[in-house]
């Protein structure tokens, strides 16, 4: 995968303003892959400091709600405009199962960080999340996953599951999460495929200082990362008749 945008953002990438592997890296790779459509309507879910918030409003021209259940409204309008994305951005706090918008408000969906953790309740993601699209409207995730659905874990995933612990059954493969999507009633296409940026957007979480990243280090380099993944979901709803 050709890094391309998310270059401009580096200074970014250190302990205060990575949650995880590197969401710029990501969301640069979806973004190339399936680019937003300029000035649509877009939910930025669980935007933490709104870093992707940035990136979708510089580098794809959206105008963004960026919601969140525990970042600062006040604060996060003041990075906006600082960044001088000010009114391309609104900020919002709320959680993900209350979100106050009309169905079919949104022309896109996007969602790269933790979606994974309420996404076996699968009427949460189809009757609730995915109502908010207009008719042809799309959805970008990214979640971490595993390769493959195995039935037999191999040692260097016992050891990563013992370092999870109840957040290693949230991993699935990318037919996994092909077969969940495919299952909400309302889809027109569905595509899951592990990210080509895994790689390096592990490097940078790994490398930032975080203390947890601090304590995954070892365990991801020894062989975990041969049976892990990160992967891209695109989801687009059914266009009226």
């Amino acid at each position: 995968m050709v890094v391309n945008k998310a270059e401009k953002y580096k200074d970014f990438f250190n302990k205060d303003w990575l949650n995880g592997p590197c969401e710029i890296r990501i969301l640069d790779e979806l973004t190339m892959k399936f680019p937003p459509k300029p000035n649509s309507r877009t939910l930025v879910m669980n935007c933490h400091m709104g870093l992707t918030v940035l990136f979708l409003a510089k580098e794809m021209g959206v105008q963004a709600v960026a919601v969140d259940e525990k970042a600062s409204p006040t604060l996060n309008s003041k990075l906006f405009d600082r960044w001088g994305i000010g009114r391309n951005a609104m900020p919002l706090r709320c959680s993900a199962q209350e979100l106050p918008f009309a169905e079919g408000y949104f022309d896109s969906l996007v969602w790269t960080d933790g979606f994974e953790k309420i996404a076996e309740n699968r009427d949460f993601s189809a009757n609730k999340l995915l109502s908010v699209l207009a008719p042809g409207g799309t959805g970008l995730f990214a979640v971490p996953g595993v390769r493959e659905d195995y039935s037999h874990l191999p040692e260097e995933l016992e050891q990563w599951k013992e370092l999870l612990g109840r957040d290693f059954e949230l991993l699935h493969s990318p037919q996994w999460w092909q077969k969940y999507f495919s299952g909400c009633d309302g889809v027109d296409d569905v595509r899951a495929f592990s990210l080509e940026n895994f790689g390096i957007a592990w490097k940078e979480w790994l490398s930032c200082g975080a203390p947890e990243a601090q304590a995954q280090r070892e365990r991801f380099s020894g062989k975990a990362e041969n049976y892990l993944c990160h992967i891209g979901i695109f989801v687009k709803k059914r266009s009226k008749r």
